[in-house]
């Protein structure tokens, strides 16, 4: 069984429908209501194991009481976390996600433990990176110490792997330590400041990163390496339903493909199957799609296109 490590937050989501966001001072009726486990860190990595996957998690939770449902949660995703620190009188990072009837949604976060996770407390797990394959990371947490995480990774031999959400400006060291950037088509865009998915990848693979491997919905992916071609990926041909858990299952397909030793190329195509089912149902982790159901879309669809750009 492949072993990943994912450094990233932990959070409690409340999620409400609505039919138009407020105004300054005026009030809207939401017509639902849900509280679900959140945040990327912990979403991937429920994601990751559910793809069969050994998962430690370096995260951090408050004590407001949200921590409790947020922990079982990861323990019945068979989620290691012993690495997940709690913050004593802190909040636990919180979402509150406003989805629109006709399509969209906005969100409000307020970081709180997140925040407060250190690249010492990050140092202090530095035994959890021992013996595994890839180290998944997202950029909800402080810069230093996702910075500090891709250092214990790299010292461990892990590849790094990066979901760049929410999009924001690196250190040039942290560049020159990545494996497998994953960004979107915004993403991309914002990172690279490059319209051109092409150019935008480049300049990623100027800047340090051995690839990027950037998921564009349902236009597929495009794989591109330091020296090669990119290679294009169609999308899996499924009925969907929800696109909000994609990008997550996605990433832990990313991770766990690569840390079994597949090449880049098959790895993304595990990769979209894997985002591809997610597509199908409602919700985030809910919507996670489990191994078999990701080697049943292959089987059924084993090359939905690919071709070389």
């Amino acid at each position: 069984m492949s072993r990943i490590v994912v450094v990233g937050a932990s959070a409690r989501e409340i999620s409400i429908d609505v039919d138009s966001y407020p105004k300054v001072d005026h009030r809207v009726e939401a017509s639902h209501y849900r509280e679900r486990t959140s945040g990327r860190g912990a979403r991937q990595a429920a994601a990751c194991a559910r793809l069969k996957a050994q998962v430690s998690l370096i995260s951090a939770v408050g004590t407001d009481g949200s921590e409790r449902p947020l922990m079982e949660d990861l323990e019945e995703e068979k989620v290691h976390i012993r690495g997940v620190k709690v913050v004593r009188g802190a909040h636990t990072m919180l979402e509150v996600t406003m989805n629109l009837s006709f399509g969209g949604y906005g969100k409000v976060v307020y970081p709180g433990a997140s925040h407060m996770l250190t690249p010492q407390q990050v140092l202090e797990q530095a035994k959890l990176f021992d013996g595994a394959q890839c180290t998944l990371l997202q950029l909800e947490l402080k810069p230093e110490t996702v910075l500090e995480a891709m250092r214990c990774a790299k010292r461990a031999g892990c590849l790094v792997l990066l979901d760049p959400y929410p999009p924001s400006e690196l250190p040039d060291e942290m560049w020159g330590m990545i494996d497998v950037v994953m960004p979107n088509a915004e993403e991309l865009a914002r990172l690279s400041k490059k319209d051109d998915p092409d150019e935008g990848a480049q300049r990623l693979i100027t800047w340090g990163a051995r690839a990027v491997a950037a998921h564009l919905g349902p236009l597929g992916t495009i794989v591109y390496s330091k020296g090669s071609r990119p290679r294009s990926l169609q999308a899996f041909r499924v009925d969907t339903h929800d696109h909000s858990g994609a990008g997550d299952a996605f990433a832990a397909g990313m991770a766990v493909a690569l840390a079994e030793g597949r090449d880049l190329e098959e790895a993304a195509r595990f990769a979209c199957a894997a985002g591809a089912l997610a597509c199908t149902r409602k919700g985030t982790i809910d919507s996670f799609p489990l191994r078999e159901e990701v080697e049943a879309l292959l089987k059924a669809q084993p090359r939905p296109g690919s071709f070389t750009g």
